[in-house]
């Protein structure tokens, strides 16, 4: 099986043992393949809830944040609900307005007006797997994501038990998004916290191994350039992107290893702003630059060598 049918195959278990370990590059493209790939192979049955951990700094915040995202998903009316409640907060003198005029004309519909206000909606609604959706009229199925775990504050021990709650006990379908390889180098001083993740949260690891030639291919011929001629122009050389992209790095120094970073969003920008170069080169009307593209790609696409010493 191929990645994403694994990934279609844990989703349809009924109540797994423990999470699924979805690993690879940053920027190789793992969260388009989950919002994507999986989406569309899952069908309508399914819904995706992922939440990325970027940047949250306690436990509390991790909860608030599957709890929203859950709710965005399978619930929007309510999502919808939540959101105008705080937009009334921040215009706070015209909700206040409001309700007073209620409570004048209408007590009842002040008292209850009162008690919405009071009420924080996020607290009250009970997230499960298996809910109804009230627009398709059909059961379906919440996959719940956790993306970005490497980039998350929160010391991995203690995501594992949020991780471990709504596995184990509240029985979700759980793929847990990361870059394993940089995650064990942070982690080398804790085996302990590393052979739990691996021992008791993960049930199984897929490694996401991205067809780059297709990537490429379908970066080059699907995104909107800014002429037409400089498009063509990148097709006729993507065999060189794709080599520049993809070739593994040659030089090796003694204690010191090089290792290739295949970032797709970087080779985007790298090869936006080589349009400049481009377009200044043709405007004096050189042909012959395919170096000059090498050595741009080469350049400016490589986030992507990483020097790991070793002492």
């Amino acid at each position: 099986m191929n990645d994403v049918e694994e990934l279609v195959h844990y989703c349809k278990e009924d109540d797994p043992i423990g999470a699924l370990l979805f690993t690879g590059e940053w920027g190789s493209g793992k969260t388009h393949v989950i919002e994507h790939d999986l989406v569309d192979a899952l069908g309508l049955d399914y819904a995706i809830v992922r939440v990325s951990l970027f940047g949250l700094n306690d436990i509390r915040a991790v909860n608030e944040a599957v709890r929203r995202k859950w709710i965005s998903v399978c619930y929007p009316i309510a999502d919808r609900l939540i959101k105008g409640k705080e937009e009334a907060k921040r215009t706070g003198g015209f909700f206040s307005f409001i309700n007073s005029l209620l409570k004048i004309t209408n007590p009842i519909a002040g008292t209850t007006a009162d008690f919405i206000a009071s009420v924080n909606l996020t607290d009250i609604i009970n997230i499960k797997p298996h809910y109804e959706d009230i627009k398709l009229h059909r059961e379906r199925k919440a996959i719940l994501v956790f993306d970005d775990l490497e980039r998350c504050n929160v010391s991995l021990s203690d995501l594992l038990g949020v991780v471990n709650e709504f596995c184990e006990n509240q029985h979700f379908n759980t793929i847990i998004v990361t870059n394993m390889k940089y995650l064990m180098r942070i982690m080398k001083d804790d085996l302990f916290v590393l052979n739990m993740l691996r021992e008791k949260t993960i049930s199984q690891t897929v490694l996401y191994r991205p067809d780059f030639q297709a990537i490429v291919h379908k970066i080059i011929t699907k995104r909107e350039w800014p002429s037409k001629e400089y498009g063509k122009y990148l097709l006729d050389h993507e065999e060189l992107i794709l080599d520049v992209f993809t070739n593994e790095p040659v030089s090796k120094k003694k204690g010191a290893v090089y290792e290739k970073q295949h970032n797709l969003l970087t080779l985007i920008s790298a090869l936006q702003s080589f349009y400049r170069l481009y377009h200044h080169i043709e405007s004096k009307g050189a042909k012959d630059y395919y170096d000059i593209l090498a050595s741009f790609v080469c350049r400016n696409s490589c986030g992507m060598y990483v020097r790991h010493c070793h002492r």
